[in-house]
């Protein structure tokens, strides 16, 4: 990687959790939440300036999870939105909720609990659960049906790219190669490479990607 190269990709992780930190310090000022956390690329630091997500985690304090106090943040939410549209995605958590979901889903737990920067109140981790492979399979699944199919629709390359060394990634953990997910796409890509599953031709293109993840290769 160039030093061009490097010192952008360091300005995007810098950008966007700055941008993470003020987001998370306004929308505590509603008084509707115990924790504001990121989390995803802006966390394990694969950030692309311009193209990459601000995702968070947001967790509700006990007492408030009545409809008014709900409705302001999300006039909150949706003003942040409007003055930075990089933020996106929101999973919105009741009081002890990382905790109950982790105990239903160990590989969303796993890569959550290794991930989260805690950018507003109390830090909040989901539990540290022995994987369980089936809760993979599913992930697996809903990376399919749902990441892997709308970037193929749209012939989108990055996103193409993404949802076929996620798919990988939940995989090789259904299928015992590796111990818990990785955190990082480079690493997914590297791992995949070194399994002996080279993809036929380039992720980023659909024919390339579909025969991937069908299996279906030459040879």
């Amino acid at each position: 990687m160039s030093l061009l190269s490097r010192a952008w990709e360091l300005w995007g992780r810098v950008t966007y959790r700055l941008a993470g930190s003020v987001s998370g310090r306004v929308l505590g000022l509603s008084g509707c939440l115990e924790s504001v956390l990121v989390h995803r690329s802006v966390a394990t630091g694969e950030v692309r300036f311009g193209q990459s997500d601000l995702d968070l985690v947001l967790v509700l304090r006990p007492q408030a999870t009545n409809g008014s106090r709900l409705a302001g943040l999300l006039r909150l939410v949706r003003w942040l939105q409007f003055l930075n549209p990089a933020m996106l995605h929101r999973e919105v958590y009741p009081p002890g909720g990382l905790e109950d979901f982790g105990s239903r889903d160990t590989v969303w737990a796993s890569i959550e609990r290794r991930t989260l920067l805690r950018v507003y109140g109390q830090d909040a981790r989901p539990p540290l659960l022995p994987i369980n492979r089936d809760h993979a399979t599913r992930r697996l699944l809903v990376w399919w049906e749902t990441f892997f199919t709308t970037a193929l629709a749209r012939r989108h390359p990055r996103n193409l790219e993404k949802a076929c060394l996620e798919c990988w990634n939940f995989f090789a953990v259904a299928q015992g190669l590796l111990s818990e997910p990785l955190l990082r796409r480079s690493d997914m890509k590297s791992h995949m490479l070194q399994s002996g599953h080279p993809p036929p031709s380039s992720l980023r293109e659909p024919e390339g990607a579909r025969r991937f993840l069908l299996d279906d290769r030459e040879g």
